[in-house]
């Protein structure tokens, strides 16, 4: 079992998404790439805290950002 099948899983189980989001460009077709399931704005509501939102830029340049989805 993959990451993606255990994504795709543990979605169903969950109250709450804490999604990493990383700013770099698209991945090469046929890179080997795991991503997690979709955010289904009909299931999950965004509720990334006033303190966490927003992108950041890490030492090396990446920018990135932590959003958190409850269920609704």
């Amino acid at each position: 079992m993959g990451g993606g099948q255990v994504y795709a899983l543990g979605i169903a189980l969950a109250d709450l998404l804490v999604v990493s989001e990383i700013d770099v460009p698209e991945p090469a077709p046929g890179a080997d790439l795991t991503l997690g399931p979709a955010v289904d704005p009909a299931v999950w509501t965004e509720a990334t805290p006033p303190e966490v939102a927003g992108w950041r830029t890490s030492r090396t340049g990446a920018r990135w950002q932590i959003r958190h989805y409850r269920r609704s």
